[in-house]
C-alpha cells in the first residue's frame, strides 16, 4: 500500500461521522482523478479525497474506502479490478464492455458498493478515463469552451445547484458514449490576422489545446502562407509557421542558418497588411494604448528585432526558431491530451532560388506582345510581383531553370516556357508598353499582356533547386525542431476556388506532381508523419473528387474548408471519395465579417449532418477568434459525440449553464432568432477583413439587442451577470457599428457640402462630433467585451482599418476647412469607464508537473496616474487562506508574473488598485469566485 493511500484511509477513518467523498483510481489516471476532484469541488463546494489503488491492491482498497457517509467515485477502465468487487450492485457490465478503446469510449453511471453510493467513471483506451472525467464534469453542470470554462455560479440566487450534495451523495448519472461520430474532431485556426493565432503565444496554444481536449476534440491544424518569390514582403506570404528551404540551409540541430532565412513575421501593430494601417499603439485612442506595452506590438515569438519585420538575416533565422520552439511546446502538450497536430504549405511549393547576380549574363531579343489569361500562356511562373524585374533578370531565371523562352508582364511578373505562344495570341505591341519595375527603359508587358522573347545567356549555370530538395529541407527541420508534430498537409491555393480551377489546367498536373514529391520526401525523411491534402476546394472542377482517384492510398486524408467562406453547403463530392479518409471543415466564422459578431450554430450542425451523410470521418472548424466563436465550436464538438443534438437544444443548454435556468428560455430564443443567416451584417471585406463602410442600416435589425438588454435584471449572480454582460456588450458593439457607419454617411455629406459652401462648416463640425460620439459608444462596448487576444485583435482592426479611414485620415482636410479641431471633435485618449477592468488574455487551467505558472494581466482604468498595481492571490485548491504576490509592471498598464512555487493544484484571483476608489478584480465575483489550475502528473 502506498503512503498516499494510507494517509487517505486514515483521514477517512478519522472523519467517519461526517460525509466524505473519495475518488478511487489507478495511479496512471492521476490527472483525470485530479480533474474529477477539481470539478466536484467547484460544483458542490466540497473537495473530495484522492485514493490511488494499484491493480494488485484494488479490491482491498475499495473495502477500506467503504463506510458510513461515504460516496465513492471510481475512475477505471472497463476491465479494471476496481469494477469487479462482489458487493457492486447496478453495474451495467455489458454496456461498459462495448466502449470502443480505439475511440476512447467512455461512460458515467450510478451504482452501489454495498451500502455506499458510487459513481462509476469509466473510460476505454489510452485517454478514455480522461474523457470520462470531463463527461462527469459536464453531468455536474460544467461546460467547456476554448476561452475557458462555464461553471455554476455560487453567487447566484440559491448558490451552487449541487451545494446540498457537498454533504450528500450526488444525483444519479447515466451517460454512455461508446464512440464519436467523427474519428477526427478539432480546429483549424487560421493565421494571417491579429484576431487569430498570429497573436497566440505558447501559453495560449496550450490553453486552446487543453480546452479542446476537455471538449473531447483531438486535432489542431495550421495553414501557412509560405515563401513567395518577391523582393519585398507582401500580404499573405512568408509566414514563419513552416520554414521553406533546403537541407544545406540548416544547422545540424535543425535551426535555420541566417543565409537561408528570409523576412518573416506574424501580424503586428506596425505591419501594414490586409488593409490595416501601420499605427503605433501609443496612438490608440479611448485609453486602449494602456493594454500594449510597446508601440510595435505582437506577442512572442515576435520580439523587438522582428517587429514589424525581421530586419536582418540573423533576426529572421531566430524568428523561425522561436516559432518552432513555440509549436513544439504546444504540440508536445497536445500529445499528452490526445490532440494531434498539423502544419503545412500550399501547392505547388514556392521556394527561394539560388542567389542572383547583380549583372545578368544574358542578351535578350525584342519582345513580341501576346494576350495572356488566368491560364498562363507560358507554363512556368518565376515571380508574380518582383519589384526588381527586368528582361535580363527574367531571362536569367528562365535559363537556370532550363527554359529557352521568357515572358514579362505587368512590369513585375516573369514566366518561362520552351516555345513561344501560338501566333493567334499575338496582339498590338502598344499593349505591352508597361515599364519594367527594375529598369524603366525596358518594356515588360501590361495587364494580362505578356512580352515574350528569346535570349542567350553565358557563363556557368547555377544548378536549379528542385521541389524535392526543398521538401527534404522542410521535413528535416520539422523532424528536428517539432518532433511532436503528427501531420503535414498540403493546401491547394485560394485561387482554385475563385478562379474555378479545372483538372485540365497544367497547374493541376503541377500540383499532383508536387504532392507526389512531398510524399516521397516524407517517406525518406520522416515516415511516421501522416499526410493530408487541404485547400479552399476538395479538388478542381469538373470532378472535385479527382484527388481520391489520382493520389495513392498512402495519403491519410483528403480535406477541404467549405466553399464560399462556409455560405455554401458541404461539397457533395465527398460522397465520391472512397479510397481515402475524408474530412470536412465548416467555417465557425468568416473573414469578411471578422470584426463583428457571428453566430453559426445552426449552420454548423447542418453541415455536420451533411458531412456524416457523405461518409466523412473527420470534422474540423476553421476560425480566428475563440471567445466570440465559443457557441458554434462548443456545439460542433458536442454533436461530434451526440449526433441527435439540435440547435434549439444546444442554445437552451448553453443559456442555462451560462446565465441560469430562470432566464435561459428567453435568452435561448433570442440567440436562436439571429443564429446563422439571420444575423445582421454590419462589416465586409475591403482590402482586408471586417471593414466598416459608410451606410445606414435599418434599426429594426437590432431589436434583438434591446430585447437581450432587457433581460439583465433577471440574471442572478456576479459570474452569470459577467457572462451575460459580455454578450450584451458584444451585440451592443455591433449595433453601435451600424450607428457609427450611419454617422459616417452624414459626415461625408457634410464634408462634401463644406468644400463648396463655407456656410456649411458649422454643420460639418457637428457631424464630426456626432461621428466621434458614435465611435465612442462603439469602442466602449468593444472594451466591455475585451476577454482575450482575439478581442484585442478586433480593436486593432477597427482602429487601424476602419476608423483610420473614417476619422484619422480626414483630419488634415478638416483642419484646413475648420482650423484646429476642438477636443469634442477628436477621439478621446483616456478610458471612459468609472472603474478598472482586468483582462487576462490567456487562462491556463492545467500545467505540466514542473511547469511554472505564467500570467499576464492588462488593466483598463479611467486614470493612469498613479499607475495601477495588480496583486495575485493564490491558495491550494480547496484551501482557506490566500497568499498575495505583487505582479510586475512591464510597461503601461501591463503586468506579468512567473510563479515557480505553486507546485500542486491551486486556485487564484487578481486584484487591481489604481488609486482612490478605482480598482477591480478578476475573475468577476472574486474572491468568492476563483480560477483554478490542476497539474498534470507528467
Amino acid at each position: 500500500m502506498s503512503t498516499t493511500t494510507l494517509v487517505v484511509l486514515v483521514a477517512l477513518a478519522a472523519r467517519v461521522s461526517a460525509f466524505n467523498r473519495v475518488i478511487v483510481h489507478h495511479p496512471r489516471d492521476d490527472f483525470a482523478a485530479r480533474e474529477i476532484r477539481r470539478y466536484t469541488y467547484l460544483t458542490t463546494g466540497a473537495l473530495p479525497s484522492l485514493l490511488p489503488c494499484t491493480d494488485e491492491d484494488g479490491l482491498r482498497c475499495l473495502d477500506r474506502a467503504t463506510g458510513s457517509n461515504i460516496e465513492i467515485l471510481i475512475l477505471a477502465a472497463p476491465s479494471s479490478v476496481l469494477l469487479q468487487h462482489p458487493s457492486f450492485d447496478g453495474v451495467q457490465a455489458e454496456q461498459l464492455a462495448r466502449l470502443d478503446p480505439s475511440a476512447n469510449g467512455h461512460a458515467v453511471q450510478s451504482a452501489r458498493l454495498g451500502p455506499n453510493p458510487a459513481k462509476l467513471i469509466v473510460g476505454s483506451g489510452k485517454f478514455g478515463c480522461l474523457y470520462a472525467a470531463y463527461t462527469f464534469a459536464e453531468a455536474l453542470g460544467v461546460r467547456f469552451e476554448l476561452s475557458g470554462e462555464i461553471l455554476p455560479d455560487p453567487t447566484a440566487f440559491g448558490g451552487l445547484p449541487l451545494k446540498l450534495h457537498g454533504t450528500s451523495a450526488l444525483p444519479d448519472i447515466e451517460v454512455f458514449a461508446p464512440s464519436p461520430v467523427f474519428d477526427y474532431r478539432g480546429l483549424q485556426p487560421f493565421h494571417d490576422f491579429p484576431e487569430g493565432p498570429d497573436w497566440w503565444t505558447t501559453q495560449h496554444y496550450k490553453q486552446i489545446i487543453t480546452q479542446l481536449s476537455k471538449m473531447k476534440g483531438n486535432f489542431i491544424g495550421l495553414h501557412t502562407y509560405p515563401y513567395k518569390a518577391s523582393t519585398t514582403p507582401s500580404t499573405g506570404t512568408d509566414e514563419p509557421t513552416v520554414w521553406v528551404g533546403t537541407v544545406d540551409g540548416l544547422n545540424p540541430d535543425g535551426s535555420v542558418k541566417p543565409e537561408a532565412a528570409y523576412p518573416t513575421s506574424y501580424a503586428n501593430t506596425l505591419r501594414s497588411e490586409w488593409g490595416y494601417s501601420s499605427l503605433a499603439t501609443s496612438n490608440y485612442s479611448w485609453g486602449t494604448s494602456e493594454l500594449f506595452e510597446t508601440d510595435c506590438w505582437a506577442p512572442p515569438p515576435t520580439d523587438s528585432e522582428s517587429c514589424p519585420q525581421a530586419s536582418t538575416p540573423e533576426a529572421a533565422a531566430a524568428f523561425f526558431d522561436r516559432t518552432s520552439a513555440m509549436l513544439e511546446a504546444a504540440f508536445a502538450h497536445g500529445n499528452l491530451l490526445n490532440v494531434e497536430s498539423c502544419v503545412g504549405t500550399e501547392t505547388p511549393l514556392s521556394f527561394p532560388k539560388p542567389s542572383t547576380p547583380n549583372v545578368f549574363p544574358c542578351t535578350v531579343s525584342a519582345g513580341t506582345c501576346y494576350q495572356d489569361a488566368t491560364t498562363r500562356i507560358l507554363p512556368y511562373t518565376v515571380a508574380i510581383s518582383d519589384t526588381t524585374n527586368t528582361m535580363e533578370k527574367c531571362a536569367y531565371e528562365c535559363w537556370r531553370q532550363n527554359y529557352s523562352v521568357a515572358g514579362v508582364e505587368y512590369g513585375v511578373a516573369c514566366f518561362c516556357g520552351d516555345a513561344p505562344p501560338p501566333a493567334s495570341k499575338k496582339i498590338d505591341p502598344s499593349r505591352c508598353g508597361m515599364a519594367c519595375a527594375g529598369n524603366s527603359s525596358e518594356k515588360c508587358g501590361g495587364s494580362y499582356t505578356m512580352s515574350v522573347y528569346q535570349f542567350v545567356c553565358n557563363g556557368p549555370k547555377p544548378a536549379p533547386i528542385s521541389s524535392r530538395q526543398v521538401y527534404d529541407g522542410i521535413f528535416t527541420r520539422l523532424k528536428a525542431k517539432i518532433p511532436s508534430l503528427t501531420w503535414y498537409w498540403v493546401w491547394t491555393p485560394e485561387g482554385w476556388e475563385w478562379g474555378k480551377m479545372t483538372s485540365h489546367d497544367p497547374t493541376f498536373t503541377d500540383a499532383v506532381n508536387d504532392l507526389q514529391t512531398a510524399m516521397e520526401s516524407r517517406d525518406a525523411i520522416n515516415p511516421s508523419l501522416k499526410m493530408a491534402t487541404n485547400g479552399w476546394v476538395v479538388g478542381p472542377l469538373p470532378d472535385r473528387s479527382i484527388f481520391d482517384k489520382t493520389l495513392p492510398t498512402s495519403w491519410d486524408a483528403i480535406t477541404s474548408i467549405d466553399l464560399n467562406t462556409g455560405h455554401s453547403p458541404v461539397d457533395p463530392a465527398y460522397l465520391n471519395i472512397t479510397r481515402h479518409a475524408k474530412w470536412a471543415i465548416p467555417w465557425m466564422e468568416d473573414d469578411p465579417d471578422l470584426s463583428a459578431p457571428q453566430l453559426w450554430v445552426n449552420r454548423t450542425l447542418e453541415h455536420m449532418e451533411d458531412a456524416k451523410k457523405y461518409g466523412c470521418t473527420g470534422l474540423l472548424g476553421i476560425h480566428w477568434r475563440t471567445k466570440e466563436t465559443g457557441p458554434q465550436i462548443m456545439a460542433m464538438l458536442q454533436k461530434s459525440w451526440n449526433p441527435t443534438l439540435t440547435s434549439e437544444a444546444f442554445w437552451l443548454d448553453w443559456a442555462s449553464s451560462s446565465f441560469g435556468t430562470n432566464v435561459a428560455p428567453a435568452v435561448a430564443q433570442i440567440f436562436s432568432s439571429v443564429d446563422s443567416f439571420d444575423m445582421p451584417l454590419v462589416v465586409g471585406w475591403s482590402g482586408g477583413p471586417g471593414k466598416m463602410s459608410p451606410q445606414c442600416l435599418d434599426p429594426k435589425k437590432f431589436t434583438f439587442v434591446s430585447q437581450l438588454e432587457s433581460l439583465a435584471t433577471q440574471v442572478s449572480g456576479e459570474v452569470n451577470s459577467a457572462r451575460f454582460g459580455f454578450w450584451v456588450a458584444h451585440f451592443t458593439y455591433m449595433r453601435a457599428i451600424a450607428d457609427t457607419e450611419c454617422a459616417w454617411v452624414e459626415f461625408n455629406k457634410a464634408l462634401a457640402a463644406a468644400k463648396t459652401n463655407p456656410a456649411a462648416k458649422a454643420t460639418l463640425l457637428d457631424a464630426r462630433i456626432k461621428l466621434i460620439n458614435a465611435s465612442t459608444v462603439m469602442i466602449t462596448a468593444l472594451q466591455n467585451s475585451f476577454a482575450d487576444v482575439g478581442t484585442l485583435g478586433t480593436y486593432m482592426n477597427i482602429e487601424s482599418h476602419s476608423l483610420n479611414e473614417a476619422i484619422t485620415s480626414v483630419e488634415p482636410e478638416l483642419t484646413s476647412l475648420l482650423g484646429p479641431l476642438p477636443p469634442a471633435a477628436m477621439p478621446p485618449k483616456v478610458f471612459g469607464g468609472v472603474n478598472a477592468s482586468i483582462v487576462v488574455p490567456t487562462l491556463r487551467t492545467t500545467l505540466n508537473s514542473s511547469e511554472p505558472f505564467e500570467l499576464r494581466a492588462l488593466v483598463l482604468a479611467p486614470t493612469s496616474n498613479p499607475k495601477c498595481q495588480v496583486t495575485l492571490f493564490t491558495r491550494p485548491l480547496g484551501g482557506t487562506t490566500f497568499a498575495p504576490t505583487m505582479m510586475n509592471n512591464v510597461g503601461r498598464s501591463v503586468f506579468e508574473i512567473t510563479a515557480n512555487s505553486l507546485t500542486s493544484d491551486f486556485e487564484y484571483y487578481l486584484s487591481a488598485n489604481c488609486g482612490g476608489n478605482v480598482g477591480g478584480v478578476f475573475p468577476p465575483g472574486a474572491p468568492t469566485i476563483t480560477q483554478s489550475v490542476v497539474r498534470m502528473s507528467v
